[in-house]
């Protein structure tokens, strides 16, 4: 199971665990739309795995992280994001750009 946390540098501390006896590590990943798209290949690359080894897409090194980082940036540079409607916060861009719809949960404040 992966633990994440906010870092002091104000990144996401992501601890991947160590498969079988292998110890574990962190990689940090920015909060970011970048960054959260990152974490969500990184989610689905462990998913129904048990026992990955660090290096693979589900245990990603530093390195690859940056990697990642750099072809999401590539691929959507800030200038072109395109939404799918007129956003008013900051916050309601970031599920914009990922296209998350919280539309239908029943949340009371």
């Amino acid at each position: 199971m992966l633990e994440v946390e906010l870092a002091e540098t104000g990144d996401m501390r992501v601890r991947i665990p160590g498969s079988g006896e292998g110890r574990g590590h962190d990689v940090y990943i920015p909060i970011s739309v970048e960054g959260m798209r990152i974490l969500k290949r990184l989610l689905m690359e462990r998913k129904g795995q048990d026992n990955v080894r660090l290096g693979e897409p589900g245990a990603p090194t530093e390195h690859t992280i940056k990697m990642w980082l750099a072809e999401e940036k590539r691929r959507n540079p800030v200038g072109e994001r395109r939404t799918a409607a007129p956003v008013k916060k900051k916050e309601d861009n970031l599920l914009v750009d990922l296209d998350i719809d919280l539309s239908d949960l029943d949340i009371k404040l």
